[in-house]
């Protein structure tokens, strides 16, 4: 499964409804860097070789930036939903005043 991440249309698609087992791809085909966060429930097991993702010290998957054109995958073995954030370069520097709002997805495995 594939998931496009662009500026003008956001995140394509924004809902990925998968099996167990399958590997969810985004694309990065923004301007600019970005990384992608699980806000609410965390992955914290999938298959071997994920692509542009590493472990945090809290025991869950956390991407490192993807850069322009770039990619990152997850194989996903754990049941339930996952939402995420894109985060952008622009989302981080922008000021409480008139923040920025990351693009939100969302993962469900059933």
């Amino acid at each position: 499964m594939v998931v496009r991440i662009t500026s003008l249309l956001g995140l394509k698609p924004e809902t990925v409804l998968i099996n167990k087992g399958t590997t969810v791809i985004w694309v990065n085909q923004m301007s600019e860097g970005v990384e992608i966060v699980f806000t609410a429930k965390q992955v914290t097991r999938a298959c071997l070789s994920p692509t542009n993702f590493a472990i945090t010290k809290e025991g869950s998957f956390k991407s490192g930036m993807i850069p322009t054109k770039g990619v990152a995958s997850l194989c996903f073995i754990e049941n339930g939903k996952f939402d995420y954030v894109v985060s952008t370069q622009a989302v981080r520097d922008s000021s409480p005043a008139e923040p920025v709002k990351p693009l939100a997805g969302k993962i469900v495995v059933e």
